[in-house]
């Protein structure tokens, strides 16, 4: 299974522009400097936003071809997410909250344990840690089964020992996984650590000299090829 995306969409003060694939099994880190087009990039491929030109395809099935005029909503994109903000219902259990909308309700324990908040089953999401409610995002896009995880900046708002504990999981759950990753991030270190593939984005474009010109580190990232388009 894998993602190409082959896209083109007008923002405000540039044209976000990228073509690039991810196979599943594999982590994609998309890393560069704030206000670059990484979120909207994100949401793009998730269907939240529409895109100008192009296309976007999981192995055969595409979601988004702009000559064709075809486009798949969000909620037929078998697609798990998980933002900096908490996206928990406020009524309900932590359980509920992952098992909602689970297509196999015997796997949210398993992916509490997992994720070590299996003692907070019974638990509102008001009544536990910023760290405790972002392991229960994670558990909650799992336990939908997705063909496609999407996460933007999901560590930045957390904790150093929550952000390490869960940067060591994803490192060593994505190859299980076996679906493709996509992970925006501020953290170059997080990046190298997690990412198959570093891909550095400037002003909507992919910039494979963007670490080592700002930060002069090697040049570790994708040499993706131009976006064409009909």
């Amino acid at each position: 299974m894998t993602l190409t995306v082959n896209i083109r969409k007008h923002l405000e003060h540039f044209d976000l522009q990228t073509s690039f694939t991810c196979p599943a099994g594999k982590l994609t880190a998309i890393i560069g400097p704030s206000g670059a087009g990484k979120t909207t990039l994100i949401r793009i491929i998730a269907g939240l936003e529409t895109l100008d030109n192009g296309t976007i395809t999981l192995n055969d099935t595409v979601w988004n071809d702009t000559q064709q005029d075809h486009f798949i909503p969000t909620c037929k994109r078998k697609i798990g997410l998980v933002f900096q903000e908490y996206t928990l219902f406020p009524h309900m259990t932590v359980r509920q909250n992952i098992a909602f909308g689970a297509p196999d309700s015997t796997k949210v324990d398993t992916l509490m344990n997992l994720f070590g908040i299996g003692h907070l089953s019974r638990h509102k999401p008001c009544t536990i840690s910023g760290g405790e409610r972002q392991r229960a995002a994670f558990c909650q896009a799992l336990a939908r089964e997705p063909e496609l995880l999407l996460l933007d900046e999901p560590f930045s708002a957390l904790d150093v020992k929550t952000r390490t504990f869960l940067c060591g999981l994803l490192s060593e759950y994505k190859s299980e996984l076996d679906i493709p990753i996509l992970h925006v991030t501020h953290d170059i270190k997080e990046a190298d650590q997690l990412g198959d593939t570093v891909i550095a984005v400037e002003n909507g474009r992919i910039t494979p000299n963007w670490l080592s010109r700002q930060h002069n580190i090697p040049n570790i990232l994708q040499t993706a090829c131009p976006p064409t388009y009909s």
